[in-house]
């Protein structure tokens, strides 16, 4: 490997490195004015993405000659704007990082770390990065400066247009969504992917931005455990609160299951089934594998439309704010279904007012993951989790439960979900150009260089 391959191969790696997990920096700016052919197409390649999948991806990057020093040997120059992908005009750039070229000199490398500020020297094998700027307290997610009021509007215009035009045309056939037969169970699934099919026409049709903000990553596979085995401990206890403050009763022989199967079977005799615990454990075993699984297909209809792309228009007004309004929207959106029945059987005003209630005390704990993880599979995920364990076979252990007061979709859920939601919303960073903008708003003036990262205008 040549000298100046191997410099490149350093220099990703240092720009990587001072970009911890969950942090984002600033402006990355690499001075190539010193380096040979070999380093310059090398990082070009990086940047490409050729061979680097998502490595330095989204991120503006200026090759600069600004500080170059003299050198004995012949050095081209190369200044210009790469580009991996397309990015929104007005998002962030993500960080500080000068490299020098350096002949005949050969050191190890030293990092050191301060409250505000990461240094990082490689003063031999020819890379020095002077200064790199790390906001320790910024989110991984990119957002806008301001809100796109446009987009929100038309976004809007079509979910709820579509949805309660679909679910209005049934109710007004006779359907019904107090007990669950397949005919309503595949009305719901089709509006789920409502929000999806907005969000991709304004996306591609309305504002152009392409997709580079809606989080279609997977992310680290650590949160996906938390929420599988934490959704079903939270759900167990909200029902063992529901049953200790007398609000419902203990019933271990299942006679609610008993009572939708005869349902189902519209009058004809039930099959030998197994012992109520057995049967029991065999439900809940479905609802944490393939269950799960294909529910999340249909919570990422929604998710795409609400944490892809509503929650994201409306960063700009800060996270809380922004998961406020967000999960006040999804509730609201799910209005002509909670009249048919739906959650709350006989409260059609105050249902959907719980059900406000309850999406905005599940939107806190999507916000903090969408910053945290910037995945919409995880939001889908933890939806599907919620949906599985609140119409499996946890709720069937209660009865005489409130559907108002009790339960996963009654004041104690909404409480047990809100403080989860808080707690970990509370510890998520604002968006770093929400924390930017109020920095300069605080200090009375903007520096010039923190007006060129808000601005970050596109280059052609």
């Amino acid at each position: 490997m040549s000298r100046g391959v191997f410099l490149s191969a350093v220099a990703v790696g240092l720009a990587t490195l001072t970009e911890p997990r969950g942090q984002k920096t600033r402006a990355q700016v690499i001075d190539a004015g010193q380096t040979r052919n070999e380093l310059i197409t090398f990082i070009s390649q990086c940047l490409q993405g050729n061979g680097h999948r998502s490595l330095l991806s989204d991120r503006y990057y200026k090759l600069s000659d600004k500080k170059r020093k003299p050198q004995p040997n012949s050095i081209r120059r190369c200044s210009g704007f790469l580009r991996r992908a397309p990015v929104v005009s007005g998002q962030l750039c993500t960080c500080d990082l000068q490299m020098v070229y350096r002949e005949n000199q050969v050191c190890p490398v030293r990092i050191g770390l301060d409250k505000n500020r990461a240094r990082s020297r490689f003063l031999g094998l020819g890379i020095a990065v002077p200064e790199v700027t790390v906001r320790k307290k910024s989110s991984r997610i990119l957002v806008p400066t301001h809100v796109d009021w446009r987009a929100v509007r038309v976004f809007l215009a079509l979910a709820f247009g579509l949805a309660w035009a679909i679910e209005g045309a049934a109710l007004a056939l006779g359907v019904r969504f107090t007990s669950l037969t397949p005919r309503s169970t595949a009305l719901l699934a089709s509006v789920m992917f409502v929000p999806a099919l907005a969000a991709l026409v304004v996306r591609r049709f309305i504002t152009h931005e392409g997709f580079a903000t809606a989080g279609l990553r997977r992310g680290p596979w650590r949160p996906y455990l938390l929420v599988w085995i934490g959704v079903p401990l939270l759900v167990a206890g909200i029902y063992a609160l529901t049953i200790l403050i007398g609000l419902g009763r203990f019933d271990p022989t299942l006679a609610t299951l008993t009572a939708r199967m005869q349902e189902a079977a519209h009058g004809q005799p039930l099959p030998h089934l197994p012992p109520p615990a057995v049967l029991a454990a065999v439900i809940f075993a479905q609802s944490l594998t393939l269950g799960v699984l294909v529910t999340s297909v249909f919570t990422f209809g929604e998710e795409f439309g609400w944490t892809g792309y509503l929650l994201v228009l409306l960063f700009p007004l800060g996270r809380w704010r922004a998961a406020l309004i967000y999960g006040a929207i999804w509730g609201l959106w799910h209005a002509p279904i909670i009249a048919g029945g739906y959650n709350y059987p006989g409260y059609p005003v105050t249902g959907a007012v719980m059900m406000c209630a309850l999406t905005i005390a599940f939107a806190l704990t999507q916000t903090a993951f969408r910053l945290r993880f910037d995945s919409v599979l995880l939001t889908s995920f933890f939806h599907a989790s919620i949906n599985n364990q609140g119409l499996g076979v946890l709720p069937m252990l209660v009865i005489g439960v409130s559907p108002i007061l009790g339960g996963i979709t009654g004041l104690v859920g909404v409480v047990v979900f809100g403080a989860l939601g808080t707690w970990l919303l509370a510890r998520t960073p604002e968006p770093l150009a929400q924390r930017l903008a109020d920095n300069s708003m605080n200090s009375g003036e903007t520096s010039a260089h923190e007006k060129q990262q808000l601005a970050c205008p596109r280059k052609s």
